[in-house]
């Protein structure tokens, strides 16, 4: 009997998951940024992943970044990590690109406790994606997170080549104005 009660009493300290919590943030362009987060409330000892959707139109860059910090043992996630996908969940191994794996948190400060992740991609085609958090409440009355996903312009490659143009001229014009009068720019 003991011993029932002892497997009893771990097994409820293994971590439930609980249900998935889906956000469509819509059409997306750059420049763009918003805010996401999740607060759980209750006991410690949960799993979850959220799933952030979004369509970008037309190509850009994107960063990512997710914190949680836990001020002290009542309010706190632990192991806090985010991947972006190609597409709309459910997701599973070969059957939708992945664009990012699971990142790796890694702790604020010395002497903080809580967790940050970063996704940070040059390029993405203009698709549908989604950015799945996950990690598991460790507080005794909850936890929180939130982060930023940022959208950013990708320049034309017009852009380049007049740039290139541009300071081709200046340059023309440095080495003009320091040539003597009667000296050949060949020179």
């Amino acid at each position: 009997m003991l011993g029932i009660l002892a497997s009893t009493a771990i097994a409820s300290h293994a971590l439930a998951a609980i249900t998935p919590n889906t956000v469509n943030l819509g059409a997306v362009s750059a420049p763009f940024s918003v805010s996401y987060g999740n607060t759980f409330s209750g006991p410690s000892l949960l799993s979850f992943y959220d799933d952030y959707t979004f369509t970008l139109s037309p190509a850009a860059s994107l960063s990512s970044i997710t914190a949680s910090i836990n001020p002290g043992s009542f309010f706190g996630i632990d192991n806090i990590s985010a991947r972006l996908y190609q597409g709309i969940g459910p997701f599973s191994a070969g059957n939708t690109p992945l664009m990012q794996a699971w990142s790796t948190p890694f702790s604020a400060a010395p002497g903080i406790t809580g967790s940050t992740t970063v996704i940070s991609l040059s390029t993405l085609p203009a698709d549908t994606y989604t950015l799945e958090i996950r990690g598991n409440v460790v507080g005794t009355y909850g936890g929180t997170y939130s982060g930023s996903l940022n959208v950013a312009a990708i320049p034309e490659p017009e852009t380049y080549a007049l740039l290139m143009a541009g300071l081709g001229l200046i340059g023309f014009m440095a080495r003009r104005k320091n040539t003597k009068p009667g000296e050949s720019l060949n020179a």
